[in-house]
């Protein structure tokens, strides 16, 4: 038998040989077997899991701002993130109640004065996303982000704003870019995994804007996706654009994570995924419902951050 402090690849004798032929193999990391075999007693593994228990929602509530500053795997050092040429900025709100039932022709769903939750501050990627970059830029000079609505919200995945329609539905409103988005075109834009939580993505797979929307001549993608920890979202790689991270404001993020929002019973979501297999809209449709807030979380303002 191997004691846990023995390094990896050497033996202790003992009463009964084992064979050396077939060493066992070791975790990369921790150096122990991968046997699935303990070394510790019963009584000590209880007694530990107890101890990682208690201190669980700790580490969970830290985990996001921990994640995003360690490498993937242990011993490897994390690859470099890609220059930041520009910096962003969203106010993020919250009203106290659902649908303002009280507005006027003109006004949006969102209330007039939401809580404030702080501020988020994204790095953007304009080396690796030009054409991306440049879109976000220009809607946000534009003013076309100020009073929307971060419309779906997933806890553990991410985030998604910059939805397209009308203003009175807290929707952006006439976003418009003077050069087309080339981004989309090259397959190198999509190699950018969502590993750490802040990755800021331009929104494709999960874009929700309406189709006649989408075959206007003059569209515009600014539909954003921000992951929101703690782990990888991996279905999200080589379908959307990395364009960004999130530099400042894990707590903003983490406050719109705790908004309730829609999500319907286990049953509800089998009779779903069962349309979708056998290629019912309506399944789809109801699918894109999922993760709205049930409150409005507003971006009440977002403007760019100029180098001095």
């Amino acid at each position: 038998m191997r004691s846990l402090a023995q390094p990896c690849g050497t033996h202790l004798e003992s009463g009964h040989a084992r064979s050396h032929a077939h060493p066992p193999r070791c975790h990369p990391c921790r150096g122990v077997p991968e046997h699935g075999e303990s070394h510790m007693p019963s009584s000590q593994k209880l007694s530990s899991r107890s101890e990682w228990g208690l201190s669980r929602r700790a580490l969970l509530a830290a985990l996001p701002s921990m994640l995003a500053t360690l490498p993937l795997a242990c011993g490897a050092e994390p690859s470099p993130s890609p220059a930041i040429t520009h910096r962003v900025y969203f106010d993020v709100g919250v009203c106290d109640a659902g649908v303002n039932r009280a507005r006027t022709l003109g006004d949006t769903v969102a209330c007039e004065a939401p809580a404030y939750l702080g501020r988020m501050t994204l790095g953007l990627y304009g080396d690796v996303a030009p054409a991306s970059t440049a879109s976000i830029l220009e809607t946000i000079r534009a003013g076309k982000y100020d009073q929307s609505l971060i419309n779906k919200v997933l806890p553990g995945q991410y985030l998604l704003l910059g939805h397209q329609g009308p203003k009175r539905l807290g929707y952006v409103a006439g976003a418009q870019c003077s050069q087309p988005n080339t981004d989309l075109m090259q397959s190198a834009s999509f190699q950018l995994p969502h590993r750490r939580p802040g990755t800021v993505s331009l929104a494709v797979t999960e874009n929700e804007d309406e189709q006649y929307l989408q075959r206007l001549p003059s569209y515009c993608n600014v539909s954003m996706l921000i992951t929101t920890g703690p782990g990888p979202v991996p279905s999200l790689d080589g379908q959307n654009v990395v364009i960004g991270e999130l530099l400042d404001g894990f707590d903003v993020l983490a406050a719109v994570q705790r908004v309730p929002t829609f999500y319907p019973s286990s049953n509800r979501r089998a009779f779903n995924e069962l349309g979708q297999v056998f290629g019912d809209k309506r399944a789809n449709l109801a699918a894109k419902r999922w993760g709205r807030p049930l409150k409005p979380i507003v971006v009440m303002a977002a403007g760019e951050i100029r180098e001095t």
